[in-house]
């Protein structure tokens, strides 16, 4: 199997050989995760008509099919997003303005549980971690461009978020809907808004500190989805600025080495607004807009069910895998173990 060539050798911090070396790879491999994603893959939130995100859905990875309900949120919120460990996922920031940041446990099904609340409110926010620590992104705290501040917590634990440090080093004028993500030292991020860009950046994840600058998306786009695996990031779709608007494109950087990203194959449609998340081999896209704009207007796809799959170790379009429980736009999207 050509995908275990990729996966990181390294232990997790501490626990010398529980997925570093050969062992790490089988794990990925059957679809058993690495230090921060698994098999069983969360939609946790999001807008859809009528209601401002409580649905949390779930699917296993690694077979295609319709998702099941796993719960619902404790606070609502549309464009958040989150990641976690393999045991627990957390969630946080979002729309109407929100600062909260709840949790679920992968292998029980169940509502969302209060973790603690960020240091300010942040909706259009991003996400990335490393399985210790997660971390969210800019936002827009009102009306106005994107915020420049980073927040995290240690997943783990419960409480409020602590200042990590600025991203206007790398996004000089702060930033917002970014594709998030990481391995175990290096947390990514990659485009976003204020105004629509193409820079990666990237955080030291055991130590605070500002972005760092790591390269440059194929296309500036924004309101993108995410995946990521012990060695690869994707960021899907998007929004780019006129005349190209909503997008298809998918990219792709290895996390360790800095540079610019390059094309991996194309979504279904043109897609914004998406999550997603990986368990190794396969990565995934969630819901989303898929073009169609907006329901009050007459228009359909707004709020899409939709989702879609790719391979890891090769190029490629996606492949339809099955629907939501609700079809629904800015959501977060995050993996663990059953």
């Amino acid at each position: 199997m050509d995908y275990i060539n990729y996966v990181k050798q390294s232990p997790v911090q501490g626990l010398t050989g529980l997925y570093g070396g050969v062992q790490g790879s089988l794990m990925t491999s059957s679809g058993g995760g690495g230090v921060n994603f698994g098999n069983r893959a969360v939609g946790y939130s999001g807008e859809y008509p009528g209601n401002t995100g409580t649905v949390i859905d779930y699917f296993s990875i690694d077979t295609t099919g319709n998702a099941s309900n796993f719960g619902n949120a404790n606070a609502t919120a549309s464009r958040t997003k989150g990641g976690g460990n393999l045991s627990r996922g957390l969630r946080g920031g979002g729309d109407p303005n929100n600062q909260s940041i709840e949790y679920i446990t992968y292998s029980s099904t169940g509502n969302g549980t209060d973790f603690g609340d960020l240091i300010q409110q942040r909706n259009y926010v991003s996400s990335g971690g490393n399985g210790t620590r997660q971390l969210w992104q800019g936002g827009t705290g009102g009306p106005g461009g994107g915020l420049s501040n980073v927040d995290y917590v240690t997943i783990t634990s419960t409480g409020n978020a602590s200042d990590f440090g600025d991203c206007t080093p790398v996004w000089n004028t702060g930033n917002r809907s970014a594709a998030g993500g990481g391995d175990d030292t290096r947390v990514v991020f990659m485009g976003g808004d204020s105004p629509h860009t193409d820079t990666i950046g990237y955080y030291t994840a055991a130590s605070t500190g500002n972005a760092t600058n790591f390269g440059n998306l194929t296309a500036p786009a924004s309101y993108v989805g995410s995946a990521y695996n012990a060695t690869r990031q994707w960021r899907m779709g998007g929004y780019s600025p006129a005349p190209s608007n909503r997008v298809n494109v998918v990219d792709a950087i290895t996390i360790q080495t800095t540079g610019d990203a390059t094309d991996w194959g194309d979504l279904l449609s043109v897609w914004r607004y998406g999550s997603g998340c990986s368990n190794g081999p396969r990565f995934v896209q969630i819901g989303g807009d898929d073009g169609g704009g907006h329901p009050t207007q007459g228009e359909t796809g707004y709020y899409n069910d939709k989702i879609q799959y790719f391979s890891s170790d090769s190029t490629g379009n996606a492949t339809d895998f099955g629907d939501l429980t609700q079809g629904r736009n800015g959501l977060a999207g995050m993996s663990g173990n059953a």
